[in-house]
């Protein structure tokens, strides 16, 4: 037993770690890994919120991109 930590901990740890391993080695197909996983897609989709995993928004906001430009494309973008 790990010292100072309790079995619900632990099994977290380690569901944590094969979610995320699973979805790397499926790169990122929640579909392909929950098939790995031996589970239903939507259980992984709440296991992914649960831990954090979920996709970020893919489309940049525009605060993103402006720091991300050099001075002279900032002009150009300044006008949206």
């Amino acid at each position: 037993m790990v010292k100072g930590r309790n079995l619900q901990a632990h099994l977290s740890q380690i569901e944590y770690d094969l979610t995320k391993q699973a979805l790397q080695n499926n790169n990122l197909v929640v579909s392909h890994a929950a098939d790995r996983l031996g589970m239903r897609r939507t259980i992984l989709v709440k296991k992914l919120h649960k831990y954090g995993l979920h996709k970020q928004s893919p489309i940049p906001t525009l605060s993103i991109i402006r720091s991300c430009c050099t001075w002279s494309h900032q002009a150009s973008i300044s006008q949206f």
